[in-house]
């Protein structure tokens, strides 16, 4: 597991990296984000702080991308951190 910090807009995340904002409240909610998963059918999910999934997705084939935008998030609570990314393949990238 290791600690991500956000470069350039960015934080990219594989499986089991950690997030956590330098914001005081420690809430987080991304403006957009992309993952690809590159075995066949893969799945990624993100857990906050409290161990609830706040995003999961899902591909059926290698190579296979979901994106989020923001409206996906609608009137969806900020994320509380640190959040954990798990997936079985791939690499997540989150606009901040």
């Amino acid at each position: 597991m290791a600690a991500k910090n956000a470069t350039n807009g960015y934080i990219r995340m594989v499986s089991t990296d950690t997030f956590t904002t330098d914001s005081p409240s420690k809430m987080f909610l991304p403006r957009a984000l992309s993952w690809a998963g590159t075995t066949g059918a893969s799945k990624c999910a993100i857990t906050d702080a409290d161990g609830v999934t706040v995003c999961y997705m899902s591909v059926g084939a290698a190579g296979g991308e979901a994106v989020r935008t923001k409206e996906f998030y609608g009137e969806a609570r900020p994320w509380k951190t640190p959040i954990t990314a798990t997936m079985s393949s791939g690499m997540l990238l989150i606009v901040v």
